[in-house]
């Protein structure tokens, strides 16, 4: 069986060459890091002229905020999830559940990476951050935690503090995956974290 052809990029649509782009920066910024990634790198990696990059993009901080908002997709799907829990079992089971499987998506903890390192030297770029990503989805939480009466303490400090717990969780097994001998299945990881969190230790 023959190999597939590489996509022709003279006859990509505009919005298929756009994700090229957009998927070639987080390859770039993950690597290199975002303050020392050229658009050059950008546009050699996604195999588009610099001109194509600034067709779509006006610069490195618009690229890194074009793939942040990509990941605001997952607020709604968090929202969602907890709309009509009743009980904090419930609550901990959807919110670990939602949490984990956008971890364990693709780029996903790539992406986080570069949001960790790089945000606190593209101040607008991490305002756009917290306002459109950050502040819904911890507000969606909060609400389901007074609802459910499922906190002794601040709902806004337990909205806060629980989707970073989950990502500590997230970036400890990918960084631990391959070398950690007790390392378990993302499936028991899961249960674990949920049990931890509903029971204590």
């Amino acid at each position: 069986m023959s190999e597939a052809s590489p996509p022709d990029r003279r006859r990509m649509r505009p919005e298929d060459r756009r994700r090229e782009v957009l998927d070639a920066a987080l390859r770039v910024f993950a690597e290199a890091g975002f303050r020392r990634a050229s658009l050059n790198a950008v546009s050699d990696e996604a195999g588009v002229t610099k001109g194509c990059l600034y067709h779509y993009f006006d610069s490195k901080e618009d690229l890194l905020l074009a793939l942040m908002r990509e990941r605001a997709q997952d607020v709604g799907s968090l929202a969602q999830a907890l709309a009509d829990v009743t009980t904090r079992d419930e609550l901990l089971a959807r919110m670990v559940r939602v949490l984990w499987e956008k971890y364990e998506r693709e780029g996903e903890l790539d992406m986080t990476g570069v949001v960790l390192t790089e945000l606190p030297h593209a101040p607008a770029v991490a305002r756009a951050f917290f306002d459109e990503v950050i502040a819904p989805r911890r507000a969606d939480l909060r609400d389901a935690l007074v609802r459910t009466d499922s906190t002794s303490v601040d709902p806004e400090l337990a909205a806060m503090l629980l989707p970073w717990m989950m990502m500590g969780v997230a970036l400890g097994y990918r960084l631990c995956g391959g070398i950690d001998a007790a390392q378990r299945t993302p499936e028991e990881i899961e249960q674990a974290t949920l049990a931890i969190l509903s029971r204590g230790l």
